[in-house]
């Protein structure tokens, strides 16, 4: 029998007691599950940071992982819990473009219509215990999704928040920041191909003005210096060697800057 596994995301942070009430759930109705934690630092409330980090990942996971992604700014209100169903994977959580963001196409999408085992209390503003943990439990253990759901037709779809793009010069969005300070941005490798593979950049944020230029790894540079490179997501990532480039840069996710490619 194939391990169970679930692959956990969100952005309740480790402070409170979010994260283990969902486990906790889990493995009373699929004691057999194996939870493996993708993140819980996601910047509160950011479907496009969720993303990147989900998709930066559940490529890694055998065929037949449930992927738990619960970052939900609308709990509790009239946005959909929800299933997409890929031909290897089950995505579980709200219908907020989070999961149609990464699924690949073609999925099916589920309305979530009843959710499995006996709950003793519930919450309109924790789903992840009382909703969505349930179900991707029951789907871990073998249960069929349509006894649980109905198709659905129109899931939320917004993708990635594209950059825009005038000539050389992109107007950028930062995705993610990691723990050593690298800064994602959405810019994809297929974006820099369509400019011709630039050998550097210039940074234009908030007046100020920093060349970069372009390398495979950190070591490309020298200490302390900026580097530009395709991360392993294969997106645009800034970073500076053996320091933090998102202090350097004064930027979070959710940031805006301009980059001039030559």
């Amino acid at each position: 029998m194939p391990r169970r596994i679930i692959g956990f995301l969100s952005d309740f942070g480790t402070r409170d007691y979010y994260v283990a009430a969902v486990k906790a759930v889990i493995y009373g109705m699929c004691p057999d599950a194996e939870v493996v934690d993708i993140s819980h630092e996601v910047t509160p409330w950011s479907i496009q940071e969720a993303c990147y980090v989900l998709s930066c990942c559940y490529e890694d996971f055998p065929p037949g992982t449930v992927l738990l992604a619960v970052v939900d700014p609308g709990v509790g209100t009239s946005r959909k819990p929800i299933i997409v169903q890929t031909e290897k994977y089950f995505f579980v959580g709200p219908d907020n473009g989070l999961l149609t963001c990464v699924a690949p196409k073609p999925y099916r999408a589920w309305e979530i219509t009843r959710v499995p085992g006996e709950r003793k209390k519930f919450s309109y503003t924790f789903h992840g215990r009382d909703v969505f943990a349930p179900v991707a439990a029951f789907l871990a253990c073998g249960g069929r999704v349509e006894e649980i759901a109905r198709e659905y037709g129109s899931p939320v779809d917004k993708g990635f928040l594209e950059p825009r793009i005038e000539d050389s010069k992109i107007h950028a969005e930062v995705l993610h920041v990691d723990r050593f300070g690298n800064v994602a941005l959405n810019i994809s490798e297929k974006h820099l191909e369509e400019l011709g593979r630039p050998r550097g950049l210039v940074l234009k944020i908030g007046g100020v003005e920093l060349a970069v230029q372009f390398g495979k790894t950190f070591g490309d540079v020298q200490p302390g210096e900026l580097v530009a490179y395709i991360d392993s997501c294969r997106y645009l990532e800034i970073a500076v060697n053996q320091g933090d480039a998102s202090r350097r840069l004064g930027v979070k996710p959710g940031s805006r800057l301009e980059i001039i490619f030559k």
